[in-house]
């Protein structure tokens, strides 16, 4: 879904050749990824997340990828078979191409985990941090790793696109904010990141906030955030408005969690609020961020306040 918005400041995505020729399975295209020779790691922090994470890692399986790439689960605190649900993915899913370690911790703590899962990784390359319950499209991990490639700092991300849920008004909310141009226009948002080796190097361990993701991204300028349009990450929202409008108030106030701490990051959002309000002359668009304004103002007013170390996903 694209919105024809008239700019004048350039769209930070990647097109090029090679990717669009990832994008369209064409085999032409592989080799050059593979003269990089980069080391893949994609880590992915999951708590409570039984009955989302074998259908994660089994579309990193079936990743059409000319480079070996090595995939962490790193379980934190969970109450339900998570670690147990990925020993068994690591049996039946891994492959030549892909192989799957499980980290396993007692304690709750998303940012924990990540830094635990980072511990097990050696050598510089390209790193992509995973949502749990993110599916990736199959061209995907070639896509990023070759966004990103390169002595200069990067930072990618999938084109966003939407899982339908059980809730006709959570999908409709939904919809309303990927509908925005500065959310489809920057890599926050989409439970995927990738960041290259230099990039990787702005920052020491993963602090310990809430929007873990934001702090990631917002290391780099904004026009070194590539939206990788020629893959995808499907992202799939709560089933009931209830748990849309916790997950609502938990990406507020992690922001304002993070804005207020010392490990504030450098940048701020990719679009202005100039940019933004010029945007809105479209209706549409319009529409769409009073869609938005109104589901937060609903979650600051109804919803509790998130745990950063025990929060776990709304189902």
């Amino acid at each position: 879904m694209r919105v024809g918005v008239p700019s004048d400041e350039p769209r930070r995505v990647c097109s090029a050749p090679r990717l669009a020729a990832i994008a369209d399975g064409c085999a032409t295209a592989l080799p050059e990824l593979a003269l990089h020779a980069m080391p893949i790691d994609i880590v992915i922090a999951a708590r409570n997340e039984q009955a989302t994470i074998y259908d994660t890692l089994a579309a990193l399986a079936a990743q059409v990828c000319p480079e070996p790439f090595r995939v962490i689960v790193s379980t934190n605190g969970c109450t339900d078979g998570t670690a147990d649900v990925v020993r068994r993915a690591c049996r039946e899913l891994a492959n030549e191409r892909c192989t799957i370690e499980l980290v396993d911790r007692p304690d709750p703590g998303k940012t924990g985990a990540l830094n635990a899962a980072e511990q097990r990784i050696s050598s510089p390359g390209v790193r992509i941090f995973l949502d749990a319950d993110i599916r990736l499209s199959p061209n995907a991990v070639a896509a990023l790793a070759a966004a990103v490639a390169g002595p200069a700092p990067r930072i990618a991300a999938p084109r966003k696109t939407l899982r339908p849920g059980k809730s006709w008004l959570v999908d409709f909310c939904s919809r309303c904010w990927l509908y925005l141009p500065w959310v489809q226009d920057d890599v926050l948002g989409g439970g995927a990141l990738a960041v290259n080796a230099a990039g990787r190097a702005r920052w020491q361990e993963f602090p310990k906030v809430v929007a873990d993701d934001t702090f990631a991204a917002m290391q780099f300028a904004p026009e070194e955030r590539i939206v990788v349009r020629e893959c995808t990450t499907a992202i799939r929202f709560p089933n009931s408005v209830k748990d849309m409008l916790r997950a609502q108030r938990r990406w507020v106030d992690g922001g304002r969690q993070l804005e207020a701490s010392p490990h504030r990051p450098p940048y701020g959002p990719a679009w202005s609020g100039k940019r933004r309000l010029r945007a809105m002359l479209n209706p549409i668009v319009f529409a769409a961020a009073l869609v938005v304004r109104c589901q937060r103002i609903a979650a600051r007013l109804f919803s509790r306040p998130p745990q950063a170390a025990g929060w776990s996903p709304p189902r």
